[in-house]
């Protein structure tokens, strides 16, 4: 599904003299920044001119033809050096622009944005997550961000290490970090580029090895629908293929995938068909019963697929409903334990779609389906690290982002926020399936890791030339893949 986007602005006519937008208008720069307030310093324009600073949470709030009514506004100053007090602190950024008066003249400076200064974080910890894993958490005051920093040393002077995450989450899984080491780790706020202080650092050991895997989450829709808006699976499928060949994941999540490809009650499942024209060392891990194969056969609609040359199948496998009792239509959650061949690393891997639909009420029914799921892993009592990925069918621009909220609260981590590389991330995951896929930046499909999974990257397949896709569209999402660290 395309998630809903709101606030469209509207077209505002641009300045039309050089008095109203004026490049006399220079050197404008924040002079200082605190929790509530904010000054800007402009060169002077010179004897007899005037200074006011407009500044909005509202980008359209501070066009030229708006800024007067503007809810945030100083008083004129002789001087050009200008102050907005008493502002209240968020974790969004502040539209502003600063202008120059002198009997009806006016100079106005361009558009900028600024965050308000972020609290400090408080109580860092270097913790420990299941498997031995290292990770940090910490609390504090909400921020739009955090830097993370590692070092060899208490001084951070040498083999120093900056990581940045993105968003309101306090627990950050540094990647691959070398066995039997002792780092030191420090962080701080980061709110639209304005930082808070560090906090004291503190030193955590390594007590465990790391794996390399590439994961990621492809929501291929179902072979027919009611409005028929895709091609059915036969005249996708190749391109499907094609693309997770070029995605190079070793274990993938596949959603929408139950479906037979000739309609019979117990024909081949879509994601049969998958793995056989994906070939090679592709297997589908047994998360259910085939159709019409056994006592309570269902088709659950996800599954996991992996590279069996590199991970065997073993120990907790299966599904679970996730759906409130009586919901019309059910929703699952697919699960499999997989063992890396050469090293014997293992970890729990868990696939899912959550219920469909924009709505608060739907929001809401995400976020308990979230925490269903979470029980049920709880329940598992495996002491493993986890990765959850799949179509969670929700974003933080959502009126609530109940799956982003309940994964955040639990310490499990967004790769969407915290990897240190984002591919394509200017596109939504959901493209609806138009040849010029939506860029507005919002994806619905996610990958999570548990504490101590260090989640490296994060990256839409797609093929485009020009802004557009090339070829078959494969689905109505692209495919995203995350590189991850986990502890062994």
């Amino acid at each position: 599904m395309l998630p809903a986007l709101a606030g469209a602005l509207a077209l505002v006519a641009l300045p039309t003299s050089a008095a109203q937008a004026s490049s006399s208008v220079t050197g404008v720069r924040i002079a200082a920044v605190s929790h509530t307030s904010f000054t800007v310093r402009l060169d002077s324009q010179g004897s007899g001119w005037k200074y006011r600073l407009f500044a909005s949470t509202n980008k359209p709030d501070v066009f030229y033809g708006s800024m007067q009514s503007a809810p945030y506004k100083s008083a004129l100053q002789s001087k050009p050096q200008v102050t907005l007090k008493h502002l209240p602190y968020r974790t969004a950024p502040y539209w502003w622009r600063v202008q120059a008066i002198q009997n009806g003249h006016v100079r106005t400076a361009p558009i900028k944005s600024i965050g308000l200064k972020p609290t400090a974080p408080s109580g860092l910890v270097a913790a420990t997550g299941d498997s031995n894993g290292l990770y940090l958490k910490w609390s504090g005051g909400a921020s739009n961000g955090f830097q993370v920093q590692q070092s060899v040393d208490p001084t951070f002077t040498s083999g120093v290490t900056t990581y940045k995450a993105r968003g309101l989450g306090q627990q950050f899984t540094p990647p691959s970090l070398p066995f039997g080491s002792t780092l030191n780790f420090r962080v701080r706020s980061s709110n639209f580029g304005t930082n808070s202080a560090w906090t004291s650092p503190v030193t955590g050991t390594v007590a465990a090895h790391t794996q390399q895997v590439r994961v990621g989450d492809f929501n291929i829709h179902e072979n027919t629908t009611a409005d028929n808006k895709l091609p059915p699976w036969k005249d996708r499928r190749d391109a499907v293929v094609a693309s997770i060949n070029s995605g190079h994941a070793q274990v993938l999540g596949i959603v929408e995938a139950a479906q037979s490809i000739d309609g019979s009650k117990c024909g081949k499942r879509m994601i049969d068909d998958l793995v056989d024209h994906l070939g090679g060392s592709w297997a589908l891990a047994t998360t259910e019963i085939k159709p019409c194969g056994g006592s309570g056969w269902v088709r659950v609609g996800d599954y996991v697929i992996y590279d069996s040359s590199a991970y065997r199948a073993v120990g907790a496998s299966g599904h679970w409903l996730i759906s409130a009792p009586g919901e019309s239509k059910r929703w699952w959650a697919a699960y499999q334990v997989l063992e890396n061949r050469s090293t014997s690393a293992r970890f729990l891997f868990v696939s899912t779609h959550l219920i469909v639909g924009n709505k608060l009420s739907l929001d809401k029914s995400r976020a308990d389906e979230t925490k269903r799921l979470l029980s049920d892993v709880a329940g598992l009592n495996l002491g493993l690290p986890v990765v959850y990925a799949g179509d969670f069918n929700s974003h933080d621009q959502h009126q609530y982002d109940g799956p982003g909220v309940v994964m955040r609260n639990a310490n499990n981590a967004d790769a969407w926020y915290v990897s240190q590389h984002r591919v394509n991330a200017a596109y939504n995951s959901a493209n609806d399936y138009q040849r010029r896929p939506p860029k507005f930046g919002v994806s619905i499909d996610h990958v999570y890791g548990s504490p101590g999974v260090g989640l490296q990257s994060w990256d839409l397949v797609m093929k485009l030339q020009n802004g557009q896709f090339v070829g078959v569209i494969p689905s109505d999402h692209a495919m995203l893949v995350s590189d991850v660290s986990y502890p062994y």
